[in-house]
């Protein structure tokens, strides 16, 4: 498939993206949780002080959560409108991933296309446009998004690489927020379908 037909829904979905949650981008800064993951930041001696310091408050369960606020940071996200940046690119690329999965699946760029703007702009899910403590979700989606498609991908190639990438995003996912956990569910109840449509 031609990359220039990519250009258009992409645009599409980035200008839904920051035409619904970007107008007030201005007005966001850090709520409630954000001001804990402050604190660790501008405390700790570093990166892996501050993943320590979060490992000590209790965070095991979500080893890559650990490293994700630290890492995060240390790339200037402790500025309020970076880190809104920060998520609504994060939402774009969440919804592209979404497009091109469903596209795969029903065989219809039109109707991938509405599914997507529609998800992406939501409102119901505004805290994950929004919030900042709340970016592991976000990551952990895109992250599972990319391991559908690349297990949708090796179902057809049966290309071991495409496996091992999907098995891959799909742990680091689950362990940076378990939310995302049954998500490969609905792959599995989608190829169902389509192969019993056939």
């Amino acid at each position: 498939m031609s990359r220039k037909r990519d250009w258009a829904p992409f645009l599409l979905l980035l200008a839904a993206e920051f035409l619904s949650f970007g107008p007030f981008i201005h007005h966001r800064g850090f709520y409630a949780d954000d001001w804990i993951f402050l604190h660790n930041r501008f405390s700790a001696r570093g990166i892996w002080d501050a993943a320590l310091r979060l490992a000590q408050g209790g965070f095991w369960a979500r080893p890559v959560e650990i490293l994700h606020y630290p890492l995060f940071y240390s790339l200037g996200l402790d500025h309020p409108l970076a880190a809104q940046a920060l998520l609504l690119l994060l939402k774009v690329a969440e919804g592209w991933l979404l497009f091109k999965l469903l596209e795969r699946l029903l065989g219809r760029r039109d109707l991938a296309l509405w599914a997507a703007l529609l998800a992406l702009v939501f409102p119901n899910r505004s805290a994950t446009h929004l919030w900042f403590a709340n970016s592991p979700q976000g990551v952990s989606l895109v992250l599972v998004l990319a391991a559908m498609l690349l297990h949708e991908s090796w179902l057809r190639t049966r290309d071991k690489r495409r496996l091992a990438g999907g098995l891959a995003c799909y742990l680091v996912a689950l362990l940076n927020y378990e939310s995302i956990a049954f998500a490969p569910l609905g792959l599995g109840a989608a190829l169902a379908a389509r192969e019993a449509a056939s």
